[in-house]
């Protein structure tokens, strides 16, 4: 350093401290956007340029540069890290969602979680902003560029005046001048703000979706007693799931349940989420297009207005999920008082209300149940006393040997395999209640399907929610009727199925029709009709 400090000269480290602003933007912004914040941070370091010679004033000067230069460093860390994990923006729906719905416990189990990955980006800006105030503070003399540049010296001054033309261009501009990271964080944390308020004032938003479900006259079909059971999971992978082809034994109980109900239990072998995540997958679970021009309605607003009653019973304490969804439904039970990743709530907790709901009398209903799935921590998911599934010498462990997955991920995909066993059992217990209610004429019918998939090294290195991979996406969805039913079409296991329709076909087992309602969406009609969603498929 000392020599490299020696070998320097003023105009080289300018040079130095731009380039690495300008690779820092690089990794934080892609394309025209790259360009615009770079034209935003030029002015602190073409000022490097101007002539002063009051010391104080230079060393001033190499302070408040050295900040400006952090400060996009910082920006470029943030935006690259959200980058490398997730594919995705700070002002994403996706990530915006997950900081407004998160609290002070749920930040603090992430950062446990994430902490190599968080870890490694804290080094590389703290070593930049390190390096960028070496490179102020170094020299505090003027910068000058030498006469032995010779023709060089009129291209480095027309360069200098592109630059200030760009970042006049820059700060004149609106749509510019909000990338600028001291105009876009408080900005960011702002909306976030708005965000939580907008959830926790959902009460307005609930009557007009009411409003709107009235006003399209939904209606049931079939006036015989029946309840309608949706299990939603969290963080399934089907890949994972022996009854979809997996080696482990991961869902011993539906393999069961399948060969006991035959094709009366429709086990659909090409499902997908259309989000990987929770708060933007139960959106688009739930949400119904309506007539054009018009806003989506929210299906459990049209089962109401049709003459169900609900019940949503939890075992995640979500204020962002109570509040959109769960708020629909007649009665709310929600198990798990702990949120967080943490939460030691197990999914065999909502069994006896789901019993609860299966006994009231109400002629119509609908029950909503909602796992915590192998939502992580996966090891969380599973009760103390169930034997674990071991990294061993199995297919899937030398697989991943095979793909050079660390050892790390190895067991984290043998604690998530053991997580999906246990949901085997609690889902299979959900499907055993529903069939055993549909007796004495009351016909039932049960429909589970995961929010998101869940990718743990199935290909990259990495565990937890993914947005550029499949394994992200990728969900179970199962369906049975009354045996009493019209039987589903003989190819319905192999239709493809997006969750985003998944509501289509729930009213259509509920035998609730409306104006405006599109069967070619639902996937066991015989219209069925399919469009692939724009998301990472194999």
């Amino acid at each position: 350093m000392k020599y490299l400090a020696n070998r320097l000269s003023p105009t080289a480290e300018s040079f130095l401290l731009i380039t690495l602003v300008s690779l820092a933007i690089i990794v934080g912004h892609e394309g025209k956007r790259g360009w615009q914040v770079w034209a935003l941070a030029m002015p602190a370091f073409l000022w490097l340029w101007w002539p002063v010679r009051n010391d104080r004033i230079r060393k001033t000067r190499s302070l408040v540069v050295s900040m400006w230069a952090s400060i996009f460093i910082f920006d470029a860390a943030a935006r690259g890290y959200l980058r490398t994990m997730y594919g995705a923006v700070p002002d994403s729906s996706t990530v915006m969602a997950a900081i407004a719905n998160t609290q002070r416990g749920e930040a603090q189990e992430y950062l446990l979680m994430y902490m190599a990955s968080i870890r490694d980006w804290g080094i590389l800006a703290v070593t930049g902003a390190i390096v960028a105030m070496w490179l102020c503070f170094k020299r505090v003399t003027p910068l000058r560029i030498p006469r032995a540049m010779g023709y060089g010296r009129p291209i480095v001054a027309s360069l200098a005046g592109l630059a200030i033309l760009a970042s006049s261009v820059g700060y004149i501009s609106k749509p510019w001048r909000r990338w600028h990271p001291i105009a876009y964080w408080p900005n960011w944390a702002v909306q976030v703000a708005t965000l939580r308020q907008q959830w926790a004032s959902q009460d307005d938003a609930r009557q007009r979706a009411m409003e709107a479900a009235q006003r399209i006259s939904a209606f049931r079909q079939a006036e015989q007693p029946e309840t309608v059971v949706l299990v939603v999971g969290d963080s399934v992978n089907r890949d994972n799931m022996q009854l979809y082809g997996y080696t482990r034994p991961t869902t011993p109980a539906l393999i069961e349940r399948k060969h006991a109900l035959g094709s009366g239990l429709t086990v659909l072998q090409d499902a997908w989420s259309t989000e990987a995540g929770t708060m933007a997958a139960l959106k688009e679970l739930f949400e119904v297009d309506g007539a054009a021009g018009s806003a989506p309605l929210h299906a459990l607003a049209i089962a109401r207005s049709a003459g169900y009653k609900i019940w949503w019973i939890s075992n995640h304490d979500d204020l962002a999920i109570k509040q959109i969804h769960a708020r629909f439904a007649n009665e709310l039970r929600m198990v798990n008082q702990v949120p967080g990743r943490s939460t030691a709530s197990l999914d065999d907790r909502v069994l006896p209300f789901l019993q609860e709901a299966l006994a009231d009398p109400s002629r119509h209903k609908l029950i909503v149940v909602h796992l915590l799935g192998a939502h992580p921590h996966y090891r969380m998911r599973v009760p103390d006393d169930m034997p674990a599934i071991q990294m061993g010498d199995d297919a899937v462990d030398r697989l991943m040997l095979a793909q050079d997955r660390p050892w790390w991920l190895r067991k984290m995909r043998a604690e998530y395999d053991t997580a999906i066993r246990f949901h085997d059992q609690v889902v299979s217990k959900t499907l055993d209640a529903t069939v055993a209610n549909s007796i004495d004429g009351r016909r039932g019918a049960w429909m589970y399907v995961s929010d998101h998939g869940q990718e743990v090294g199935h290909q990259i290195d990495r565990a937890g929610h993914s947005m550029k991979t499949a394994a992200g996406y990728k969900i179970p969805a199962m369906i049975w009727e009354s045996p009493d039913d019209t039987p589903p079409p003989a190819n319905a296991e192999f239709r493809p199925f997006r969750s985003d329709w998944a509501s289509w076909t729930l009213l259509g087992l509920m035998h609730v029709r409306w104006n405006g309602y599109a069967p070619f969406r639902d996937v066991l009609d015989a219209g069925y009709q399919w469009h692939p969603p724009d998301i990472p498929r194999e």
